[in-house]
């Protein structure tokens, strides 16, 4: 099983998403301090196919920036309502 794992950062050339010669693919918000500005970029790039987890881990579980819990519930919602 081919996975990848992509930090959410400005630079991060999106399309190759669009490349998938993997499995499954973890999309890494917590790389970012601003995660929701990633929610419209991602929608654009993101293919129905891999499995396409979206992460916003806490520091407490090795995520990077912290980000309250209100507003990881929403940043996943749009992605669920959208996706």
């Amino acid at each position: 099983m081919n996975i990848i794992s992509i930090p959410a950062l400005k630079n991060f050339p999106y399309e190759l998403l669009k490349l998938h010669n993997y499995d499954m693919q973890e999309i890494r918000l917590d790389y970012s301090t601003e995660p929701e500005k990633f929610v419209d970029r991602l929608l654009n790039y993101l293919p129905i196919d891999p499995i396409t987890i979206i992460t916003l881990r806490d520091p407490s579980e090795g995520g990077i920036n912290p980000l309250p819990f209100e507003k990881k519930i929403s940043i996943y919602r749009e992605f669920i309502t959208r996706y």
